[in-house]
């Protein structure tokens, strides 16, 4: 009964979902020990990639998106992109087998300046029986191998890991700049889409439209905020596109209930 209340206080139950639109889930780590906000246990990322599968929607890569806004080639019925942030090793130990599973492509953005390293953008650290460790994050011969396989692939989550809601255009510049060229440099192959770290696009105006211009002058063609919406077709905005938060601690109700409609709070 607690649920119910919490379900219709939360969702607009008699809002009809969109009849065109595009999901973009966003993950962060898997664990096959006790879940938090930010690392979803393994057997419930199982749980969501057969929920999909069952109900017929179709894993989609933004290559094919791209190739959609630019050739008007058609998406699937009910098209799904799966995003996981950060790049961190338990990506490839527990998430890659359950994509490869499902037949589930997916794609992960990297913090660029971290790759091969830890997580120390937030002190990089968790917390594993009582003890502070370090939490690994994939090194370039590990992304190659995911790379050729073909079901992963990978995105720009800046180079230093910051918000670009409290940097001046000049230093999004040089970030951005930092993230091509070393991706380059060590033969990593990427799509040319941005996810803002935190999640913030940037709410100054003149901020956001002097990113936009550098997302340009750097070939960025889709860039991704969290705002739990499902995106209609066709899509408006290309640098917000809307990502849903999936957090390791919600219920599986909720997730089938994001997956279809958003969270379309009421307050």
């Amino acid at each position: 009964m607690l649920a119910l209340i919490y379900a219709v206080v939360q969702f607009r139950f008699l809002i009809p979902p969109p009849r065109h639109g595009l999901v973009i889930l966003m993950y962060h780590k898997l664990t096959a020990a006790a879940p938090d906000s930010l690392t979803i246990h393994a057997e419930m990322f199982a749980r969501h990639l057969k929920f999909l599968k069952d109900e017929n929607f179709t894993p989609v890569s933004f290559l094919q998106l791209l190739d959609h806004i630019k050739h008007q080639t058609p998406l699937p019925p009910k098209p799904v992109i799966i995003t996981l942030d950060d790049g961190y090793q338990n990506n490839y130990d527990l998430a890659y087998p359950l994509l490869k599973r499902y037949g589930f492509k997916a794609t992960i953005f990297l913090p660029v300046g971290f790759i091969g390293k830890t997580n120390v953008w937030d002190a990089g650290k968790q917390t594993v029986a009582g003890k502070n460790v370090a939490e690994k994050i994939m090194d370039y011969p590990l992304l190659r191998e995911l790379a050729a396989e073909g079901l992963i692939e990978f995105g720009l989550h800046s180079f230093a890991h910051t918000d670009y809601r409290t940097m001046t255009p000049e230093q999004i510049d040089n970030d951005l700049r930092a993230c091509l060229e070393t991706l380059k440099e060590n033969n990593c192959p990427f799509v040319p889409v941005f996810a803002y770290p935190y999640g913030g696009i940037p709410r100054d105006a003149t901020l956001r439209t002097a990113t936009e211009s550098l997302f340009k002058k750097h070939g960025i063609e889709l860039a991704l905020r969290i705002k739990s919406r499902i995106n209609r077709l066709p899509l408006e905005n290309l640098y917000a596109l809307t990502r849903t938060t999936v957090s390791g601690t919600d219920a599986f109700w909720k997730f089938k209930i994001q997956v279809h409609k958003g969270a379309t709070k009421l307050f």
